[in-house]
C-alpha cells in the first residue's frame, strides 16, 4: 500500500461573532462581554483536544479536498456548547465531521457581564490541509523528520503508517471502557482501477472493531496495489494519554505485537549494501536521468526476498538495476505476528542522483546524498561540467597492465571531500576492485584539477563526494 499520511493543521482565530444574536434556552446571546468564555486549559488545550478528535473525512481526502470549515456556536451561561452549525461551507464530510467535535467539546468556563454568567456566541475556523507523505528515502527512515522524539525501532513509514491508524481509527465506546485492544486483519481484494472491489475480515477483534476497519478500508484508493490481493493489519489500543505521549504508548504496545521484517543489521547495513552494489546505468547518466525507483518486494517467513516488483518506474534501465539489486539481497529477519513468522510486502524506495560533474563515470547513489545537495545554494562543479569530468577520467586513466592480463574488470568507489577553495581533500576507496585498480583510482581523483566549490548561505563550503571509478577493457583487449 503506497504509504500515504494525512495530517490536519488547525488554524485557530478566537474572535467572537458579530452577525447576530439568539435566544438559546430563554436566554439572551450577547456578542462581546467583559470576560469572554474559555475552553477548559486554555486555547492550547483547545487545539490538543480537536487535534487528537478530528478525523479527515476519507472521501474529503480522497478527493482532495482542503480548506476551511467555520463554525459558530453558544456557550451558554452555564458554560455549555449549544446551537452549533455551520457558516463557511468546505464540504458535507468536513462539515459534519466538524460539528461533531464541536458539539462533543466539554463544558467552558462561562463569559460574564457584571460578575453574572452570560451566553455568548463563538466563532471557531477549522483547517483541513492534506499532507501527502511520499515513499520516505532510507535515510528519512533511519532519521524521521518528524519522528525523532519518539522511543521506537520502527522506520518512518511504518510509524507514519500506524499514524494513519492512531489519528484515523474510531475507537468503539463501550470497548474502550473494557479497555480491549488487539488487531483486525482484513485481506483486501484491489481493483484495476485501484478502489476496493472486496474486503473480507480475517481475524476479527469484534463486530464494532471489524465495522470501524471496513469503514476506512472502503474509502480508501489504493492505486499502488491494483490487481493485487493484501492482507493489512489494523491495531487498537486504547490509551490514557493524548497526543505525542498516547501515540507513543499506542506503538509501543504495537511492537509487543506485531514486528516487521529487518534486514540483516538494520537500516544502516541495507543503505551500505545498496551504496555499494547499485550501479548508475551509464545511458540514464548520459541523459541526466535522476529520482526514484519504487519496489515492492516479499520477505517470506523464511526471511528470503521474493516477488520484486517496480511499482514507480525511473528509467528501464534504472529500474532492472534496482530491481536485479534487491533481488540479491542477502535473508532478512521475518516479519512476526504473535511470535510466528509471517510473510509481509515491503516498500523500498531507492534514489539514484548524480552530481553536477557526474556522468556515466561518476555519480552519487542515495538519499544521505541528496539531502546534503539540496541544502547548497550551488553545488561543486568539475571545470567543464560532468563531460570535462568524464573526459577527464577518460583521458588519463591508466589501466594497470598487471591487472589487465587478468581480464580484471569493474570499478573502484572512491569517496572524497571538495574543499572550500575546490581542493580534492581526503581520498579513500570505499569499495575496493583490487591493490592496482584502487592505487589508479586515488591518483585520478588526488590530480584532478580545482573545482568550483559549494556555497551554502553565500559562504564556500566543504562538499563530500563518492564516485565510481570504472575499469572495462576494450574488446581488442
Amino acid at each position: 500500500m503506497k504509504n500515504r499520511l494525512f495530517y490536519l493543521l488547525f488554524l485557530l482565530l478566537f474572535c467572537p461573532a458579530n452577525l447576530f444574536s439568539e435566544e438559546v434556552q430563554d436566554e439572551e446571546v450577547i456578542k462581546i462581554a467583559e470576560k469572554m468564555p474559555v475552553y477548559p486549559g486554555g486555547s492550547e488545550a483547545l487545539f490538543r483536544y480537536l487535534s487528537n478528535n478530528i478525523k479527515y473525512p476519507i472521501q474529503a481526502a480522497e478527493a482532495g479536498i482542503e480548506g476551511r470549515v467555520v463554525t459558530q456556536f453558544v456557550i451558554s451561561s452555564v458554560g455549555k456548547v449549544t446551537n452549533a452549525k455551520i457558516v463557511k461551507s468546505l464540504s458535507p464530510e468536513c462539515d459534519a465531521e466538524a460539528l461533531r467535535v464541536v458539539s462533543n467539546m466539554s463544558a467552558w468556563t462561562p463569559a460574564k457581564n457584571a460578575g453574572k454568567n452570560v451566553a455568548v456566541q463563538f466563532t471557531l475556523p477549522i483547517t483541513f490541509k492534506l499532507q501527502k507523505v511520499e515513499e520516505e528515502t532510507l535515510e528519512e527512515q533511519k532519521y524521521p523528520k518528524n519522528n525523532k522524539h519518539l522511543n521506537t525501532g520502527l522506520n518512518n513509514a511504518e510509524i507514519n503508517y500506524l499514524r494513519y491508524l492512531y489519528n484515523t481509527l474510531v475507537y468503539p465506546e463501550k470497548a474502550r471502557k473494557d479497555k480491549i485492544e488487539g488487531f483486525v486483519y482484513v485481506d483486501i481484494t484491489v481493483g484495476d482501477d485501484g478502489k476496493i472491489s472486496d474486503a473480507k475480515i480475517e481475524k476479527s477483534l469484534g463486530e464494532e472493531f471489524d465495522a470501524e476497519v471496513l469503514r476506512i478500508v472502503n474509502g480508501t484508493n489504493m492505486s499502488v496495489h491494483k490487481g493485487k490481493k493484501i492482507n493489512l493489519p489494523f491495531f487498537f489500543k486504547p490509551t490514557d494519554a493524548t497526543g505525542e505521549k498516547g501515540f507513543q504508548e499506542y506503538i509501543s504496545a504495537y511492537e509487543k505485537y506485531y514486528k516487521m521484517p529487518v534486514y540483516p543489521g538494520g537500516s544502516d547495513a541495507l543503505m551500505r549494501y545498496l551504496a555499494s552494489n547499485i550501479k548508475y546505468p551509464v545511458n540514464a547518466a548520459k541523459q541526466n536521468i535522476q529520482g526514484k525507483v519504487i519496489l515492492t518486494l516479499t520477505i517470506a517467513e523464511t526471511g528470503s526476498v521474493e516477488n520484486v516488483k517496480v511499482i514507480q518506474p525511473l528509467h528501464p534501465e534504472c529500474d532492472a538495476e534496482a530491481r536485479r539489486v534487491v533481488a540479491a539481497m542477502p535473508k532478512w529477519m521475518p516479519g512476526k505476528r504473535g511470535g510466528k513468522p509471517i510473510k509481509v510486502e515491503y516498500t523500498l524506495p531507492i534514489t539514484f542522483m548524480m552530481t553536477p560533474g557526474s556522468l556515466g563515470n561518476a555519480y552519487v547513489f542515495g538519499p544521505q546524498a541528496e539531502e546534503e545537495y539540496k541544502k547548497l545554494d550551488y553545488q561543486p562543479s568539475f571545470p567543464g561540467g560532468a563531460e570535462g569530468l568524464v573526459n577527464y577520467l577518460a583521458e588519463n586513466m591508466k589501466y594497470p597492465e598487471s591487472v589487465k592480463k587478468k581480464k580484471v574488470e569493474g570499478e573502484v568507489l572512491v569517496q572524497f571531500v571538495v574543499n572550500e577553495v575546490g581542493l580534492v581533500k581526503d581520498i579513500k576507496v570505499v569499495k575496493s576492485l583490487s591493490y592496482e585498480c584502487d592505487k589508479e583510482a586515488r591518483r585520478l581523483v588526488r590530480e584532478m584539477p580545482r573545482w568550483k566549490p559549494g556555497i551554502k548561505n553565500k559562504i564556500p563550503v566543504a562538499v563530500q563526494f563518492t564516485i565510481p571509478v570504472t575499469f572495462k577493457l576494450n574488446d581488442s583487449e
